[in-house]
């Protein structure tokens, strides 16, 4: 038993390595700039998803208005930089620490509210966001949004590589950070919270941490989108936003983490394919959306995952 479960574990690394060095090796195989561009926006979204996974597939916490700490880190940073020609490097932490913020506020606001009640609560503050933006026209540029932020870098393969690198360590300080004590602790917690609750768990404490991390890397990475864009407009408080992360997340594979990058790159990949289409985009998105959750409820990085270890498992049977 023991034997085969160290089988697995190592069919599943390799197969995770063979993905990250494919990764890397993507501007190589394709000269295409166009394309990495696209895979720059996947990868931000995939970072999204990981750090949207640690609050719903993790802890339970529903927060559908997660473009709130997105939005807060994109306007921080461009803000900063319009005003001051601060770096890439320093509005992006500090986009993440505002992010933050608000997740704290709306973490100890919230901290009674579950289910339905947090998701609309979430969604409110993030609509409240985006109200005060266009209310303060002059300041912020209303719908038109900011525009003219230092870019994060001129060179398409930097902007490839650099978002690739950060969004693989924060996958990975996210995956070591649920497979510690702090893991287990927050998994009990979504699964009964009266129950951990009842054996000396501080619950509040918890979910506040999980809050504040992950509401800084949506920040953090809200600030890089926007430094990558060279723009940031109200739309990204939207619902929109919420929803093609919860999307990224699902679709890819919830408490997985690494699940998201999955998610990201087929549903980004696959909105850019469709654009030609037009208005038929979103229904044909929706469909194929559909399928996947039908084929593969748990995701499809866990279903190809276990259709990868059953082919090992069939050639080990049959040499």
């Amino acid at each position: 038993m023991g034997y085969i479960k160290k089988e697995s574990l190592t069919q599943s690394h390799a197969f995770t390595f063979g993905f990250i060095l494919f990764l890397f090796l993507i501007p190589v195989l394709i000269r295409d700039p166009y394309i990495w561009g696209i895979l720059v926006i996947a990868n931000i979204y995939a970072a999204l998803g990981a750090s949207f996974d640690l609050l719903l597939g993790y802890t339970g916490l529903g927060v559908i208005g997660y473009g709130l700490f997105v939005g807060v880190g994109g306007y921080t940073a461009a803000s900063f930089s319009l005003a001051f020609g601060m770096s890439p490097w320093l509005t992006m932490p500090l986009g993440g620490l505002i992010g933050a913020f608000f997740g704290l506020l709306l973490g100890i606001s919230c901290l009674r509210l579950r289910g339905l009640y947090l998701a609309f609560a979430s969604f409110a503050s993030a609509a409240i966001c985006e109200k005060i933006i266009l209310v303060f026209h002059d300041i912020t540029n209303g719908f038109e949004g900011l525009s003219g932020v230092v870019p994060f870098s001129l060179s398409r393969i930097v902007n490839y590589y650099a978002s690739l690198i950060m969004m693989l360590v924060t996958a990975g300080f996210l995956f070591v950070f649920v497979k510690g004590k702090m893991g287990l602790i927050i998994q009990s917690i979504r699964n009964d919270q009266e129950a951990a609750e009842a054996v000396g768990i501080n619950t509040t404490r918890y979910k506040l941490t999980v809050f504040l991390v992950s509401s800084f890397l949506g920040g953090f990475w809200g600030a890089f989108m926007t430094h990558y864009m060279t723009h940031v407009g109200p739309e990204v408080f939207g619902l929109r936003m919420g929803i093609l992360i919860i999307m990224i997340t699902v679709v890819g594979g919830m408490r997985t983490i690494i699940g998201s990058i999955g998610g990201a790159y087929l549903l980004i990949i696959m909105n850019e394919l469709l654009r030609e289409i037009g208005e038929f985009r979103l229904l044909i998105y929706s469909l194929i959306t559909i399928i996947i959750f039908l084929l593969m409820p748990e995701g499809i990085v866990p279903g190809m995952a276990k259709f990868v270890s059953t082919i090992f498992k069939k050639r080990s049977l049959f040499p």
